[in-house]
């Protein structure tokens, strides 16, 4: 199928520029946006365009009167002032008139039909006359082959029209309609941008349809602000069959006013325009960080990505690489992963790096520096804080995890954060309660009872028998209380056992841990963290949590996280993803 093609003018100045547009596009659709003082501009562009088939318009016009025949004096005045001439056959020529213009009578001397009839408003009716008379005097017209047609507003004037119509033109009465060729929209005022662009606008989501319209946007006429709003208006749309198109000429030596006026007859070429949004990529790019600072790492790399693809070789490629490199990153750490899987294109397959290896060799060793820098104007900030980042992950990533461990915790309280700072408050209730269970699990490592090789190999906090055993060997009220937990993986005696969370502290708690102790005084936070994450959806209830209770429980489980560990709040703003600002 086909796609229409739709020819938007900006009308004012200049005809001639937007004739050579018409003629040279041969469009579907002509769209005229003018004020209401460049109106009869459209009409007289119409007059001299060479249209594929000139009877497409006399079908409209007639179809115009046809609609219109109750108030005919509106079309002249409104829709089409009285100054359109058109071939209507072999015998009929038609010539509409509102203000007088010796050219008219000019070509009339060439006119070689039976017939010739011309519609004028009274208020020039004795100048026609001596225009006409004068023609008539020179023997060019032999007077009993035409006869005059006095339009005004009266019955008459309608009458006439009716007359002419319906005796000379009935066989295209019932044909498509003007409408179908030549559509307009009026800006009130051509001084304002605001109004331009909200008419362009309107105009434009008519056509924004890829398989069905291709659409060249030509803004050589009109004022400045006018211009502007067209311009504006199609790119904020984002329209990707739309493209921008300027009449100039080949060079500033065929222009009037040495090289500063208008372009010379016959010395017209189409300029092709680049939406700087779509070159640019613009679009893509503001979108694309806006998710990223608001940790929707997988929709900035969509972005990034279609960036990329669409965007010729050149630094904003380069950048954009770059930023979906960025995103993927950063989604992988958002995910707790460890290693983040990137492609190899020499090798042809994926491969797994370590995420504080990946963030030093690719992302901020190949930072284009001179590019990002240039970006935004927190460039600097964003660069000190992935080294900041670095410093962290090799810390948390460290190959000794016994003591990696600890860091997890302020990239869990941060993690909390993002996730309540989205909205997503039951998401960052769990990591919360996920954060007070990996203190106890942190400080029974401390303890020497956790099993080395299930921390290693599957990440998991597992109690190693042999070695509680050991540490209890002398306190036996410590085993005591633990055989009475009935823990199966105990009494089965494998070689490690689980613990819950509120088992977890009462063992600390056992073993004299001051902050177990903390834990089990501080019975608001105990209530909270039992409550607010049982009754949440994503546990045991049915209850979404909101801002308020999630808030709440991060500033509660954070003041305990800080008796744990007094500098965590340090590590947490080492941790913190950068944003583009």
């Amino acid at each position: 199928m086909s796609k229409e093609k739709i020819l938007i003018l900006s009308v004012g100045g200049s005809e001639e520029p937007l004739i050579f547009s018409i003629n040279t596009f041969k469009p579907d659709k002509v769209v005229f946006l003018h004020s209401t003082a460049t109106l009869y501009q459209c009409g007289k562009i119409l007059e001299k365009v060479q249209w594929k088939n000139n009877d497409e318009l006399i079908v409209g016009l007639s179809n115009l009167f046809k609609k219109y025949k109750n108030s005919f004096f509106e079309i002249f005045r409104e829709i089409l002032p009285n100054f359109l001439s058109y071939e209507v056959n072999d015998e009929f020529y038609v010539n509409f008139i509102d203000f007088l213009d010796r050219n008219y009578f000019k070509d009339v001397e060439d006119f070689n039909y039976k017939f010739l009839d011309f519609l004028y408003s009274l208020k020039i009716e004795k100048n026609f006359y001596i225009e006409f008379s004068d023609l008539i005097n020179k023997n060019l017209f032999d007077t009993e082959k035409f006869y005059l047609t006095i339009s005004d507003e009266s019955k008459m004037f309608k009458e006439n029209i009716e007359d002419y119509i319906n005796k000379n033109m009935p066989s295209i009465l019932n044909q498509d309609s003007f409408d179908n060729i030549v559509f307009r929209a009026e800006i009130k005022d051509h001084e304002s941008l605001d109004n331009s662009f909200s008419v362009s606008k309107k105009v434009f989501n008519n056509f924004n349809d890829d398989s069905q319209y291709e659409v060249i946007v030509d803004f050589t006429g009109g004022t400045k602000p006018m211009v502007s709003g067209v311009v504006l208006a199609v790119v904020e749309g984002n329209f990707t069959n739309f493209e921008f198109r300027y009449v100039g000429s080949e060079h500033s030596a065929r222009r009037t006013k040495k090289g500063l006026g208008i372009v010379e007859d016959g010395s017209e070429i189409t300029k092709l325009q680049y939406n700087p949004y779509e070159k640019y990529g613009i679009t893509e790019f503001k979108r694309g960080k806006n998710f990223f600072n608001t940790y929707q790492f997988e929709s900035a790399a969509t972005n990034f990505e279609n960036a990329f693809n669409s965007l010729e070789e050149g630094p904003e490629k380069e950048l954009s690489k770059y930023y979906l490199q960025l995103s993927n990153f950063y989604q992988s750490w958002d995910k707790f992963n460890s290693k983040i899987k990137v492609y190899n294109e020499e090798l042809n397959k994926y491969e797994s790096k370590k995420l504080s290896t990946y963030l030093q060799k690719e992302l901020i060793e190949k930072c284009p520096k001179d590019l990002f820098l240039d970006d935004f104007k927190s460039s600097e900030e964003f660069l000190n804080q992935m080294n900041n980042n670095l410093e962290f992950l090799r810390l948390k990533l460290a190959n000794d995890k016994s003591k990696g461990i600890e860091y997890y915790l302020p990239d869990l309280l941060n993690n909390a954060c993002r996730k309540i700072e989205e909205g997503f408050y039951d998401d960052g209730v769990a990591r919360l309660y996920r954060a007070i269970e990996l203190i106890a699990q942190i400080n029974l490592n401390r303890l020497d009872i956790i099993d080395q090789q299930k921390l290693k190999d599957n990440n998991a906090f597992h109690i190693n028998r042999k070695q509680f055993l050991l540490e209890t060997m002398d306190k036996p009220k410590i085993r005591t209380k633990v055989e009475r937990w009935h823990i199966k993986d105990y009494e089965d005696k494998e070689k490690t056992f689980k613990l819950a969370l509120a088992k977890s502290y009462d063992l600390l708690k056992a073993f004299d841990v001051q902050l177990a102790r903390d834990y089990f005084a501080d019975k608001k936070l105990e209530d909270a963290v039992k409550n607010k994450r049982n009754n949440s959806i994503l546990a045991h209830g049915l209850d979404p949590l909101d801002y308020d209770s999630a808030k709440d429980f991060y500033k509660r489980v954070l003041s305990y996280s800080i008796k744990a560990f007094p500098d965590i709040e340090d590590y947490m703003d080492k941790a913190q993803f950068p944003k583009f600002e």
